[in-house]
């Protein structure tokens, strides 16, 4: 049997407030109707490397995103029709430059809320699990902040997200003091008015932050 390797690319970003994943609709059997990451099968031209960066120029292109290498699947039964290793990649975006739209008429993109994924096809699920877990490590780090946040964003905003990443509720107060003992923010002198109480300062991060172990 013919072994066929195939990219994995799992795409987080916030959006509306939730941790998301970038997901295909699958309009074709196998799995037709399921939800699926982008996907590339790995031609004999080029590298595993390239294939990833032709697939995410494919998706989105003129867009400059960082992928790192996370996970390899080689499980006999991962793809009923063939032998298929998949190589996983893991990537932040913010969500508000980029701009999703059909590839090839075939199938649609849409941000999904971590906690509340569809069905998902093949061993998609497992793959996305296991790309969480990554960006709980990567969300320990200061320098992904600025991936997901390159612009202003309350407090609150950022508390609650890494409330969502780590499954637990953090201290305000605590949460607050790390960034500001840091010097990871600065206020932009605006706010956001809402419905009810204190309106919220904006916060953005500085420029050139260092690497820090936020966690």
């Amino acid at each position: 049997m013919k072994n066929t390797v195939e990219t994995l690319i799992n795409l987080f970003t916030v959006h509306e407030g939730k941790i998301s994943i970038l997901l295909f609709h699958k309009k074709d059997d196998p799995y037709k109707g399921y939800w699926m990451l982008p996907t590339s099968i790995v031609r004999n031209n080029e590298t595993i490397e390239e294939n990833m960066m032709n697939c995410l120029e494919r998706s989105f292109p003129h867009h400059t995103i960082t992928l790192t290498q996370n996970e390899v699947y080689s499980d006999l039964d991962r793809n009923p029709d063939n032998r298929v290793i998949g190589v996983s990649y893991v990537g932040l975006v913010d969500a508000k430059t980029i701009e999703l739209s059909s590839q090839d008429g075939r199938m649609e993109m849409e941000w999904f809320d971590i906690t509340m994924l569809p069905k998902l096809a093949y061993d998609h699920a497992r793959v996305i699990g296991d790309g969480v877990h990554y960006l709980r490590k990567k969300f320990k780090e200061t320098s992904t902040l600025t991936e997901l946040y390159p612009s202003d964003f309350t407090l609150p905003e950022l508390q609650h997200i890494y409330e969502i990443i780590f499954n637990k509720q953090i201290d305000r107060r605590n949460f607050r003091k790390k960034f500001i003992r840091f010097g990871l923010i600065e206020e932009t002198g605006d706010i956001v008015k809402g419905s009810t109480g204190r309106p919220a300062k904006l916060y953005r991060f500085k420029d050139d932050i260092e690497k820090e172990e936020l966690f």
